[in-house]
């Protein structure tokens, strides 16, 4: 994952200049300058969460067919999503699929193993990505999420995916989508201060 983590630093690093930037700006009463730069930051923060997870998942995707995995070395979901693969490939053909499925399983291990396109992959992109989706997506592919719901972590996805989303279809404009949030306040600062990385981090 080591793109993905690259990836991850490198918008992080870009977010929290911006952030610098909103907190001085507050500091100035630079009232209309703040409040589009406000909305323009949940903007973001957005684009952070979704490029983390498509690349995340295409990364865990490339790693598979690179890796040669076999079935021994795959988490349960995977094996799956493999099964699904070989009998979409043959449906017309139930004993072709059959006999990949048998042979692969018990005497010729694949020397590659195709599950596909990251299921989701669509939705990913779609402006839809808040906890619940990346749950969803994470179980899936057999990754646990327990730690991260045990610890609360993404429960701002939903309030910045929101507004996004809002902001994205121009159901609000972004003079006037955030001028009930202080930067600096407590009602912000849950997705404008290291909180917000958490998901990531877990």
């Amino acid at each position: 994952m080591e793109y993905t983590k690259a990836l991850f630093n490198e918008r992080v690093s870009e977010i929290e200049i911006y952030y610098d930037e909103l907190i001085k700006l507050e500091n100035e009463d630079r009232n209309d300058v703040l409040a589009i730069s406000k909305s323009t930051f949940i903007i973001m923060l957005y684009n952070l969460i979704e490029a983390c997870i498509r690349e995340g998942f295409k990364e865990i995707y490339d790693k598979i067919h690179d890796d040669v995995p076999t079935h021994e070395n795959l988490n349960a979901p995977l094996v799956e999503k493999w099964i699904g693969k070989v009998i979409k490939d043959n449906k017309n053909n139930p004993e072709a699929y059959l006999k990949k499925l048998l042979l692969q399983l018990i005497i010729l291990p694949p020397k590659e193993i195709t599950i596909g396109k990251v299921r989701g992959l669509q939705s990913i992109s779609s402006g839809n990505l808040d906890k619940k989706v990346i749950n969803e997506l994470m179980l899936e592919h057999g990754i646990s999420t327990s730690r991260s719901s045990r610890l609360r972590v993404g429960e701002s996805t939903v309030t910045v995916r929101r507004f996004r989303n809002d902001l994205s279809h121009g159901n609000i404009s972004f003079i006037n989508a955030m001028n009930g949030y202080s930067v600096q306040a407590r009602d912000m600062s849950i997705f404008c201060t290291g909180e917000r990385y958490e998901y990531f981090k877990a």
